[in-house]
């Protein structure tokens, strides 16, 4: 009867904690639980009767028994569905051989927990280990699969030991058939937050997942690029034609041709994509010298700059038009100028012309100071900041800059309307920059860039700017993915997303206010001057001036009721969703045609019609990754944020490929004169040594013959 009871008891809390395919009514599952156990007394009387008596009255009494049972169950059957009963018996024998399988990996039952630390030694002990169990049954774990998302299908055989056989890892189907007499189990384990629990359990009465069903599960790894580009031969290409011959053969040779048409895969796309902004960058090259540390940027270098600039575009569209190719987001076009003869020491201008025309196409103007530093202006700006002076100047313990906007009047403007974008030498992906207002000082982030060792960060307040080594410890994140944990700390150490008390709390869910925090930081928009119009937004919600630049600048909505609701926690579509449109809207990103094939997950149907579009660009441009189980409609944790927040960013502030290092500033060659000084000071040099040495071959020639003399006169030889 204990044993009954405490079925009914599991079979509830399986039923509530989601372990069946369908849910039922709370109230109807209480009622039924007590009928359900009274029937597995019923059976278990009628067990123990038939033990009892004799072989001449079995028969008898398990008529009687059967009728009062029949009798029982049709009472519970008038109150609860014959499609009730079966389902929580269902349920019942699930748990039942879900809680042996867990077992024999070493888990107390269903309901038992493990550390993340056990994962590994658990893992181990499957694939290590044939059978488990003990004297009366055995089991064997045949096949482990990881699926992604902290998910793993596994595949079963329970049988008597004294049957026991040993299975072999793949089966013929008449091996499958014969098989699946002895106990056959599938589970999905998943793991929440260092828990383990199943989330699906099939057995030999129910169809086995199919093949292309265990692939809904499994996490996909993002494909290669197709095409292959070495940077290191690109360095050494001279002129546009090199670029686009270089290019030609590189596509040419590109696998999986359809009908002999060459295809590019998804990130195949963005390596194009990626090489072709970085040609068009080089070939869009001119370069000046720094006069006095003064950088004046002239319109005839623009124009110089702009002109080939076209060239080298319409070059490159007519090579991916002829292969019938796209670009998968807008191309970056920049101008760059590379400066000569700058020094630090000094504070360093840069002189932006007082009119700029006809910058159509111009993504943006890079003026590169050293190997390690720059300023960007977007092209939209540029002629909004015509005739602006810039002023740069490293402070004494050359760890921050002093950073001054300038007019013409040579006034300093303490706040643009625009933002620009200054790169410094900087350590590691780690290193941020901290804005220093008066005592304050506040964590702005920044890009680190792997190919110039530098990390650039945008901002329209004049003012100083520190370089911080930024490399924090965060004590609960060590059980999360490696892949999860990276995302973590690059999001916190960039001031980004916050700790509490060197704590991440990756399992706390996230709410809107957090969320345009992290968002309003990284696109370097707070302005603590403006004010923000939902109504349900206080001025002294610590969030107020995040819900107000991103309000103002349009990086977050509210609800058409004039609220915000920033403590409604969001969910995982939300998120993804938004993350998408942003790269859409912000860098031009395509969405693709046939979303079907990016949503490769095994809860699909769960996703917002809403959100298909959106789900499928951010699969497409790597922002998720597809397979497993999206979770939709769950809201979305802290860690998983992270790791979205993160591509995010990577995708919005795109860097130099790491496989390339930025050509080197050629340095100024010495004059005539000075290599003829060079020279003379070095053959003089190289008389002394001469002279004295032959100054002392003589002294010492000399004195040999002077002791030869005396010795001759002391009547010697």
């Amino acid at each position: 009867m204990k044993k009954a009871k405490f079925l009914g008891t599991l079979v509830a809390i399986g039923v509530i904690g989601g372990l069946g395919y369908n849910a039922v009514d709370q109230q109807k599952l209480v009622d039924f639980t007590q009928k359900f156990n009274q029937i597995q007394e019923s059976r278990e009387t009628q067990e123990e009767v038939s033990e009892l008596t004799s072989e001449e009255s079995t028969q008898e009494v398990k008529e009687e028994v059967a009728s009062s049972d029949s009798n029982e169950a049709a009472e519970v059957t008038s109150e609860v569905s014959a499609q009730d009963l079966e389902q929580v018996e269902a349920i019942t024998h699930k748990i039942e051989v879900a809680s042996r399988a867990f077992e024999s990996v070493g888990m107390k039952d269903t309901y038992g927990r493990m550390r993340s630390g056990q994962k590994k030694k658990w893992l181990k002990l499957i694939n290590e280990n044939d059978y488990f169990g003990d004297d009366a049954m055995q089991y064997q774990i045949s096949n482990v699969y990881e699926l992604g998302d902290n998910q793993y299908y596994i595949i079963g055989w329970s049988a008597p030991k004294a049957d026991i056989l040993k299975i072999a890892d793949k089966w013929s189907e008449a091996e499958k058939e014969t098989h699946l007499a002895k106990e056959a189990f599938e589970l999905v384990l998943s793991e929440e937050n260092g828990n383990y629990f199943a989330t699906k359990a099939i057995y030999p009465s129910e169809q086995i997942l199919s093949s292309d069903e265990v692939a809904l599960y499994k996490k996909e790894e993002q494909a290669e690029s197709n095409v292959d580009i070495q940077y290191k031969k690109v360095n050494k290409l001279n002129g546009v034609n090199d670029y686009v011959d270089y290019l030609d053969k590189a596509i040419s040779g590109i696998k999986g041709k359809v009908n002999g048409t060459v295809t590019l895969n998804d990130a195949g796309q963005s390596e194009v994509t990626q090489y072709v902004q970085y040609a068009i960058e080089n070939l869009a090259t001119t370069k000046t010298e720094a006069k006095e540390n003064v950088i004046d940027v002239k319109p005839e270098l623009i124009k110089e700059m702009k002109s080939s600039m076209t060239t080298a575009k319409d070059q490159f569209n007519k090579l991916l038009n002829d292969n019938d190719m796209s670009f998968n987001k807008s191309l970056n076009t920049v101008l760059k100028l590379q400066v000569e003869d700058t020094n630090f020491k000094k504070p360093i201008f840069i002189q932006l012309p007082k009119k700029m025309d006809d910058l159509e196409g111009v993504t943006g103007l890079r003026v590169v100071i050293d190997e390690n530093s720059y300023i960007y202006i977007p092209g939209e700006d540029l002629e909004a900041l015509a005739g602006l002076k810039i002023r740069i100047e490293r402070l004494h313990d050359k760890k921050g800059y002093d950073i001054s906007f300038i007019n013409e009047n040579a006034e300093i403007i303490p706040q643009l309307e625009q933002t620009i974008t200054f790169a410094f030498k900087a350590k590691d992906e780690f290193t941020t920059v901290v804005k220093i207002n008066g005592e304050e000082e506040q964590n702005w982030g920044g890009q680190y860039e792997n190919a110039t060792s530098s990390i650039s960060f945008g901002t329209k307040y004049s003012g100083i700017y520190k370089i911080v080594d930024n490399n924090v410890k965060i004590r609960d994140i060590a059980h999360l993915p490696s892949k999860q944990q990276s995302a973590i700390k690059f999001m916190v150490s960039k001031g980004y997303l916050t700790l509490e008390n060197d704590c991440f709390n990756p399992e706390h869910t996230f709410s809107r206010y957090e969320f345009a925090e992290a968002l309003v930081k990284m696109f370097f928009a707070l302005d603590t001057s403006l004010q923000t119009e939902f109504k349900d937004v206080p001025v002294d919600n610590a969030y107020y001036s995040y819900v107000a630049s991103g309000e103002t600048y349009d990086i977050i909505k509210g609800f058409q009721d004039g609220t915000f609701k920033g403590n409604t926690k969001i969910l995982r579509e939300q998120v993804i969703s938004l993350c998408a449109r942003t790269i859409a809207d912000q860098k031009g990103y395509v969405y693709p045609e046939h979303t079907e094939d990016y949503l490769k997950f095994a809860d699909v149907d769960e996703i917002g019609k809403w959100a298909i579009d959106d789900i499928a660009l951010a699969v497409q441009s790597g922002l998720i990754t597809a397979g497993g189980s999206l979770t939709p409609k769950t809201q979305i944790t802290k860690a998983e944020s992270a790791e979205v927040l993160y591509e995010l960013f990577m995708l919005l502030y795109e860097t130099t490929p790491d496989n390339v290092a930025e050509m080197p500033i050629e340095q100024k060659t010495y004059s005539i004169l000075g290599t003829f000084l060079v020279l003379a000071l070095a053959l003089l040099f190289i008389w002394k040594v001469i002279k004295r040495f032959v100054i002392a071959l003589t002294t010492l020639a000399c004195t040999i013959a002077i002791i030869i003399a005396i010795y001759i006169g002391f009547g010697g030889f």
